[in-house]
Formats: structure tokens, sequence, C-alpha cells
């Protein structure tokens, strides 16, 4: 009996040893061990209750074979069915609450819908802030601020703005189409109004409201890196409105019209060029205006706007067409020379575009003449003056032409232009004639920095290098004028030196600018004063 129930035993671990399974690892197999083991001798004992009660008298050689092994639990609830000790899977009731609500649902089956209700909209003055800031406006676009389709108009190179792509707020104002007659002749009384009512205002007539008013301007600068003065507001507004004149004018030549209309809109497109010195749009403006328009439309009067302009600059109004064909004559000689490429300009000190001008002023001088005929023929001999100046690089008869008033004041603005060329031309001249510039006693004190001496030098080098009082006169002084007695008025005036110092002071600054640190070391001794060595 002994030996069945041993060899029963045996039979079953027998059977058991395929059936084992690696023992779990981590917190498997700490969360089953119990269980297992409690369900392994449960079955052990109603399989063969014989052989539980021999095994617990058997040797302790035989635990190898009788001791349980712990089965592999199910790595959770959800495993597989045929698992042996699968458990049944519990229900979450979380997601079977989602399940239902789902089933219950029906996307297809319900259109959506959104009911909006009218609401009155937040009234201002109950909005209130405690940083003491305004809300904007929703109402009105830019914070309240209307647009201003006229200013926003784009011009024809840029496209054409469609109707759909407006706003509400500029399509309501009217079309946006440059090319159309009557926006054009908006957009014209549009800047005459911000000529009249915004530019003039803000220009001074008490001192250079302008830049290009100033003769200043035209000097030696002490450094090269010295920025001029920044454009006061007058001039900024007057730049703004040349933008305006520029989208206009571009408009007339994609539209091919050619009328008054058109040459009112170049002559003030020229005139404001002059005033702001805006190179470019003079070279887009004369050549059209006076060998296209002109031919072809009869003459009218000039617009109010910019003869209230130039009477409020002091210059004169008047002149008619043969004014602007002399200035288009100037301009090629004074300034289209400075081309260089398309939109790129030479520096202004440089005289090798001179060449250029003044074989464009050859072939330019007869086309004129046989355009205009006898009727150009007073406006040819100032031209042809400074033509003859510029050829043979003469300073002094640049100087006499802006010295003796020869010139009319547009004409002045051009031919000051080009001054800086002819001072540096001149100066290369000078420096291969001679060996050394003599000086006065006070130029002598400023440069070693002691009391200054007396003046009374040559004014030779001040002509020469068109450094003169008479030729670039300095800046009106701001303050109030000062009452003369009667008695005082038929007396001489006193002598002043205040010119002869203001010229050493300009002289010293061009050689400052051209010999720098090493001035001083130039400074040489004559029988009669002192030179400065330039070779």
């Amino acid at each position: 009996m002994a030996d069945q129930s041993k060899w029963s035993s045996s039979r079953v671990a027998h059977q058991r040893t395929p059936q084992q399974h690696p023992p779990p690892n981590g917190t498997q197999q700490s969360r089953w061990a119990t269980t297992t083991a409690t369900a392994s001798s449960s079955t052990s004992s109603a399989g063969a209750p014989s052989a539980s009660s021999w095994r617990s008298r058997t040797t302790p050689s035989s635990n190898t074979w009788r001791s349980p092994r712990p089965a592999a639990a199910p790595p959770s609830q959800s495993g597989s069915s045929s698992s042996r000790w699968a458990s049944p899977p519990t229900a979450d009731p979380s997601i079977s609450a989602i399940t239902n609500t789902l089933s219950r649902t029906s996307i297809a089956s319900h259109t959506p819908s959104i009911a909006v209700k009218p609401s009155t909209p937040t009234s201002r003055t109950s909005i209130t802030r405690t940083d003491g800031l305004q809300p904007r406006d929703a109402l009105r676009p830019l914070g309240g601020k209307p647009l201003d389709r006229l200013a926003l108009l784009a011009s024809p190179s840029r496209g054409l703005d469609a109707a759909a792509s407006l706003s509400t707020d500029l399509s309501s104002q009217g079309s946006m189409d440059l090319t159309l007659p009557h926006v054009q002749a908006e957009l014209r009384a549009y800047i005459a109004t911000r000529i009249q009512h915004k530019a003039i205002p803000l220009l001074s007539a008490s001192l250079p409201a302008l830049r290009v008013l100033d003769s200043q301007r035209h000097l030696p600068r002490s450094a090269p890196g010295v920025e001029e003065k920044v454009a006061a507001a007058g001039e900024d507004e007057l730049q703004q409105t040349v933008l305006l004149v520029r989208k206009l004018r571009e408009a007339l030549v994609a539209s091919k019209r050619v009328d008054a209309f058109a040459v009112d809109v170049y002559e003030l497109s020229a005139y404001l060029g002059l005033l702001c010195a805006d190179v470019p749009q003079l070279a887009a403006t004369l050549p059209r205006l006076v060998l296209e328009l002109y031919p072809l439309v009869p003459c009218s009067s000039a617009s109010e706007d910019m003869v209230a302009l130039a009477r409020h600059l002091g210059l004169e109004a008047g002149g008619g067409r043969m004014r602007l064909v002399a200035l288009y004559m100037l301009h090629t000689l004074c300034l289209s020379g400075r081309a260089t490429r398309l939109g790129q300009y030479a520096a202004v000190e440089s005289a090798a575009p001179l060449h250029r001008a003044l074989r464009e002023y050859r072939a330019l001088r007869t086309t004129l003449r046989n355009l205009y005929g006898e009727e150009l023929d007073p406006h040819l001999g100032v031209c042809d003056t400074v033509y003859n100046a510029l050829r043979d690089v003469d300073p002094f008869a640049i100087s006499r032409l802006l010295a003796e008033g020869e010139l009319d004041a547009w004409q002045r603005l051009v031919l000051l232009q080009v001054v800086p060329v002819v001072r540096g031309a001149a100066w290369e001249v000078a420096r291969r004639a001679y060996m050394y510039m003599p000086i006065s006693g006070r130029l002598r004190g400023m440069i070693q920095g002691e009391k200054e001496g007396e003046g009374g030098g040559d004014r030779f080098w001040v002509e020469l290098l068109l450094l003169g009082e008479d030729v670039l006169p300095a800046a009106p002084v701001v303050g109030p004028k000062q009452e003369e007695a009667p008695d005082a008025w038929d007396a001489d005036d006193p002598p002043t030196t205040a010119t002869g110092e203001q010229e050493d002071v300009r002289l010293l600054t061009f050689l400052t600018s051209h010999f720098g640190a090493t001035l001083r070391d130039r400074l040489i001794p004559l029988k009669q004063g002192h030179a400065i060595k330039l070779r």
C-alpha cells in the first residue's frame, strides 16, 4: 500500500512538472504568493489524501520534488480567459456609465443648433478703469479714428485694390482706383489742402525753414561723419506731400493722361522736388514735363497752393514755363551727372560726374533750342555761363553768379548743389599748382590754439574754395531787433571784422577736414606772415 501511494504521488508530481511557469517578478509575486500556495495545497489534499499524509513523514531529501512550486499569476484581471488562474473580470462602473451615455446619444440623428441671443452693447460710460485709460470703441476702426481714404490710396505701380479687399469704412468713402479722373481730382484737392493748412503754417519765414534754403549745408564739415541737422516739421510735411504727388504722377502715366491737369501735377512735383532736394523726383519729373507735356498742352495759370508756398518762402511765384525749362537745363548740369546707376547717386564731393553732365547738356541744349525756338534765348545765357564755369573748373565764375544776383531764387537752389563739387575740383588743382597757402595771423592763432592775431589776409583762397560770406551767407541771428535813433540812420557803419573772422573759421574747418591732426605741423613761417604747406 505504501508503494502504491508513493507511486501515485510521484505520478502526480510528474504530471505537474510541464505546467510550471516562471515565477512572477516584481509586485505580482508578492501579490499572488499567498493565494497560489493556498490553491496548490487545496488541490493536493483533494486529489491524493494518502499522499499528503505520506509526504509529511518523508525524509528531508524528498523536499526538492515534493515542495509546491509557485504558479504564475495572471498579470491583471483583463488577461486571457484560458489562463488557469484567471479570475472573472470586474466591470468598471465609470466605464459602464460612459458607454451607456454614448449609446443613448446619436450625433447623426440630431442637428446641432446654436441660438444667438441679441445683447445690448455695453455703454462706454458704464465701463470704468482704475488706471485712467479709455476703452477702445469697437464700432469704429483704429480706436475711433476714421480712415482717410485719400491718404491710403495705393500707387498704380503697386497694384489696384479690389473692392472685396477693402474695409467697409474705406469702400463707403468712394473708389480707390487712382487711374480714374475723378479720384485724381480728389487727390489733387487733398494735396492742396495739406499744403495750405499744414505745410505753410509749419514753415517759418524768419529762419531757413528748409535745409535747401540754408547755405550752411553747402559748407565743409569738421568731420566726415558729422550728420546734417534733422528736418524740421515743415520739411517733413513737404516730404510726405511729395510722396502723395508721386502717386498722382504715376497714376497720370498709367492712365495716359495728357492735359492741363497733368501739367499742373508735374509742375507741382518739380517745385516740391527742388524744395526737398529730392534728386530722383526731379529726374522723373522734369524730362517728361519739358519734352512731352509742354509742347502738347497750352499754357495755363499756376496753381494757387504752389504760388502761396513760394511767396511764403520768399521765392518768385511767376516765371512761366521757360523758368522750368531753364531749371531742367541747370538740373542736367548740376545734378543729372550724379546718377551713376538706377536709384544710386554719386557722392556730392566727387568731380567725376561733371564730365557726363557736360556731354548731356550739349545734346539737350540743341534739342530744346529746336523745340522752343527764340523763346528760350533769354534763359540760355545763364545756363551757358554755368556750363563754361563747370567745364573750366572756374570757382570765381560760380562765385560771381551766386553773389551778383543774376540768378533767380529757384536757379540759385539748383546751382548751390554743385558748390561742393566745384570746391573739391578746385582744391585738387590748387594742391598741384601751389606749394603753400598764405594765411592770416588770426587763422594761425586758431590753428595753434593761441591768442588770435590780426586778420586782413588774402581772400584769394576764400574765393577759390567758395567759402565767402557773399556766396554762402551765414544764417540770420534770431533775437529782438535793436531800435536805432533817427540820428544814427545816416551815420557810417563802423568797420567790423565779423565777416573776415567767419571766413577764417570756414577756412580752418576746410583745412582740418583734409589734413586732420597734421595741420599744425604744416605751419611754415614766411617773410611776411605764415602759410600752410600743401605738399
